[in-house]
This record gives C-alpha cells, sequence and structure tokens, in this order.
C-alpha cells in the first residue's frame, strides 16, 4: 500500500487495560466462578454432611441414652427383685412363726448377713408383735403399729408390700419398708416378716453407668423426689424443671413411644435424657447428658470440615489462577493480534500452540492472517495492472476524442461552407425568378388576346409559387 494509506486509531492497549481492570473480565469472571463452584459445592457437601452426622450422632446418643437408662432401671431392678426374693424364700419355710425364737433369730440373722442392704429384719405374729428380730448394728427396729399399710396388707391381702421411700438426713440414706406375710404349719397366715432397706445400693447402680465425662444418673421415686444420684450432680437441683419436660409427662402416662428427649435438666442444662421405670416400685431411672458433650464430635467435625472447606476453597483458587493462566493468555494473544491486524499489520502470527480450542483458534487465525497477506499481494497486483491498463486505455482515448474533435471541426467548416453555399444559389434561384416573372410581367402588358394573356399570368403565378417554397 501507498504511504498515505489511513489507519484507524490503535484501541487496542487502552482496551486491554480496560479489560484487565474490570470485574468482568474472563479472567475474573473464571476465578470467581471457579472459587463460587467449590465454595458451593463444599458449602452443600458440607451441611448434607454436617447434617447427616448430626442426625445420626442424636439417634446413636438417644439411643445411647435410653440403653443406659434401661440399664439402671435393670440393674435396680435386679437388686430389688433379689432382696425381695430372699425375704420371700424365708418367709415360705414351713412352720417360721412356730419355731423356737432363738432359731428365729438364726434364720432372720442368716438372711441379714446375706445381704447388707437388710437395715433390720423382724418377725411379727398376726397381732402386730414383734416376736424376734435381728439387727446388724445393734439399733432397735423402728415400732411396726398393726394397722400401718406395712403389716396390715401382707396380712390380709397374703401378698409382698413395698412400701415408701423415706428420706432421712444427709448423713442417714433413704430407706423402704418390704414385708411378706408368713405361715405355719398348717399353711396359714400367722404373721408377717418385715425389713428395712438401706438404699445406699442404688449410688453403685447409678455408678455402674458411664455418662460420659459431664452426664449423670439419678432415681426418683414414687412421688418424684430424687433418693439417689451421682457425685457429678450439682447440690442445688432444679427438679420442677425436669417434671415438668415432655418425658417426664409421656414416662407418667405410660407412653414408652419416645422414652428419650432434650430438656433442661436438673442442673439447668439443655440435656438428652432418657427415663425408665423400675419394675413394679413406681421409680424412674433417668439418664442425663449436657448437649454440649453429646454435640462434641459434630462441632470438632464442623472445625475440620471448615478448615478442610478452607483449604479447598484455596486450592481451588490456586487452581483457578492457574486455569485463568492457561487461557486468558492465549486469548490475550489473540485479542492482541487482532488488534495489530486491525489496525493495518500486514503479516501477523500468534505464537499459540496446544490441541485445544485456542490452539487451533490460533492456527486458523494464522492461516487466515497468511490468507489475507497474499489475497492483498495479489490484489494489489491486480490493482496495479488495471491501473496500467486503465491508463493505456485512457491515453488512447483522449487520443481517439482529439481526432473526433478534429473531425468534427472539419465537418463543422465544411457543412458552414456548404450553407453559405447553398444560401447562395438560393439568392441566385430567387432572384433568377424574380427576373423571370417580371419578364412576363412585363410581356403580358403588350398581349391583347385575352387567353393568352391567362396563359402568361398562369405561368407567372407558377413562378412565383416557386420562389414561395424556395423561401
Amino acid at each position: 500500500m501507498g504511504s498515505g494509506t489511513i489507519r484507524p486509531p490503535n484501541t487496542t492497549k487502552s482496551t486491554e487495560k480496560e479489560v484487565n481492570h474490570s470485574i468482568f473480565s474472563i479472567s475474573n469472571r473464571l476465578k470467581i466462578g471457579v472459587i463460587l463452584l467449590a465454595t458451593v459445592s463444599v458449602g452443600l457437601t458440607g451441611l448434607i454432611l454436617i447434617y447427616q452426622a448430626f442426625s445420626t450422632q442424636r439417634e446413636q446418643v438417644q439411643t445411647i441414652q435410653q440403653d443406659r437408662s434401661r440399664s439402671v432401671a435393670r440393674e435396680i431392678n435386679s437388686y430389688m427383685d433379689d432382696l425381695q426374693r430372699k425375704l420371700s424364700y424365708l418367709s415360705r419355710v414351713n412352720g417360721l412363726t412356730d419355731m423356737a425364737p432363738h432359731v428365729q433369730t438364726q434364720l432372720l440373722e442368716g438372711l441379714s448377713r446375706h445381704n447388707n442392704a437388710y437395715r433390720w429384719v423382724a418377725l411379727l405374729d398376726n397381732k402386730g408383735r414383734i416376736v424376734s428380730s435381728f439387727t446388724p448394728n445393734g439399733e432397735s427396729p423402728a415400732e411396726i403399729s398393726a394397722s400401718s399399710p406395712e403389716f396390715e396388707l401382707p396380712l390380709k391381702q397374703e401378698n409382698y408390700y413395698i412400701g415408701p421411700v423415706r428420706l432421712g438426713t444427709v448423713a442417714d440414706p433413704p430407706t423402704l419398708i418390704l414385708s411378706v406375710p408368713v405361715r405355719n404349719r398348717q399353711d396359714q397366715v400367722s404373721g408377717v416378716l418385715i425389713t428395712q432397706i438401706d438404699l445406699r445400693f442404688l449410688e453403685f447402680a447409678t455408678s455402674s453407668v458411664s455418662v460420659g465425662e459431664t452426664g449423670y444418673t439419678y432415681v426418683l421415686d414414687e412421688r418424684n423426689r430424687i433418693i439417689s444420684n451421682q457425685r457429678q450432680v450439682a447440690e442445688t437441683f432444679e427438679l420442677d424443671i425436669f417434671l415438668q419436660s415432655p418425658i417426664f409427662a409421656r414416662s407418667q402416662f405410660g407412653i414408652r413411644s419416645q422414652p428419650v428427649d432434650s430438656y433442661r435438666g436438673i442442673t439447668g442444662d439443655q440435656v438428652i435424657g432418657a427415663i425408665s421405670t423400675v419394675g413394679e416400685t413406681g421409680w424412674s431411672a433417668v439418664v442425663e447428658l449436657p448437649t454440649n458433650e453429646a454435640n462434641a464430635p459434630i462441632l470438632k467435625m464442623v472445625w475440620l470440615m471448615s478448615l478442610s472447606a478452607a483449604v479447598l476453597i484455596a486450592v481451588a483458587a490456586v487452581i483457578a489462577w492457574v486455569l485463568s493462566k492457561q487461557i486468558v493468555t492465549p486469548l490475550r494473544k489473540l485479542t492482541d493480534a487482532a488488534g495489530e491486524f486491525a489496525s493495518g499489520a500486514g503479516d501477523v502470527q500468534v505464537d499459540v500452540t496446544g490441541r485445544h480450542e485456542l490452539g487451533i483458534l490460533a492456527r486458523a487465525f494464522n492461516h487466515m492472517s497468511r490468507q489475507i497477506r497474499e489475497n492483498r499481494v495479489r490484489l494489489e497486483q491486480l490493482v496495479e495492472d488495471r491501473t496500467h491498463d486503465l491508463t493505456m486505455a485512457n491515453q488512447k482515448l483522449s487520443q481517439e476524442i482529439t481526432e473526433r474533435n478534429e473531425a468534427e471541426l472539419q465537418v463543422r467548416a465544411s457543412l458552414v461552407e456548404k450553407e453559405v453555399m447553398l444560401q447562395e444559389i438560393n439568392h441566385r434561384v430567387k432572384n433568377n425568378l424574380q427576373i423571370i416573372s417580371s419578364l412576363l410581367s412585363m410581356q403580358s402588358r403588350d398581349i391583347q388576346d385575352e387567353q393568352s394573356l391567362r396563359s402568361f399570368q398562369v405561368s407567372q403565378d407558377r413562378i412565383q409559387a416557386m420562389a414561395l417554397v424556395h423561401d
């Protein structure tokens, strides 16, 4: 092309700067997209895993709590059954009331020494009088009235009796009365075998089940009083909070479909508790585990997942940066090459290799650039050849025009001469005709003959008509 070719202004660099600093650039979009994708994926996956882990952990804790409360209830019930069974076994000795007092005392001593939960044991006749008794600690048995339920009910109903729990002082453990009917040799009820049970064994039963590091177990009697608890339980109980909980209400109504629930425990903390009934005693074994400890594995997993998510997001950011470099750098080269090509550069090649789409696009661009360069050279040659042909044609045409103009001038000059000559001829013809008409007019003056005169006049008219035609 000539030196006078006008090129468009080069706006490639300014546009490139605007794109590089724009949030809508492909590089930034790619980085943000990969980071958002990683964040959303990790977030959703983490939420699903946390929810599933929380549900599984909650179900496991509830199942473990339920098993713990049932284990405590079974332990207490088994201990109470053993005490009752041994007392009933002694009461079924034939003619126990008819035996000698020292024999009765030996039997009572054997029963008492078999299990230290028997605080004292006494044999009463059908009048409520103590026939014989034994006390391991040397203390006297409590006075039993003949109208008291622990004596009257076994005697009349001929069945065992479990009395209410009696709470003592801090140093004196809770106790209860257990009594069974006694028969004579005639197999008739003739008395009552009664004992006071020391409930300190409940401490062993509740402590036999481990409830984590901060959990605890306690036992409620039939009047919802705490009769045993582990040392982990605080001294000041908020038992009213537990008594108002749904789990306690369900247990009172015998609803066993959901014996585990979350509520405020007797220490005031939110706990996951389970309650189980202890046989026929009317007692309840309650196991409570603070939710902080129950959810500790979940919180630890959440922390680990958060740390893993942060690491994954950081890795995703690095991957996004690498991908943006691998994609944006070839695109930038293509953009620069396109800008140079648009500004009028002739041979522009892009140095991008690879079998990916950008490599294919770069090879196509290079091929297009070569084709356009070759076509431009070929077009310039065609234009030059055509320009030479047009120049020669113009010269020939100019010569022809000159020759035609000269011929036209000659023709015009010839036409002028002919026109002058025709005018001259016409003028002479008119003059001649006028002379002839005048001679005929002069000759007709001397003619007397009418017919000849008319002939002359006709001839004169014809000559004048010919003169008028020449005009």
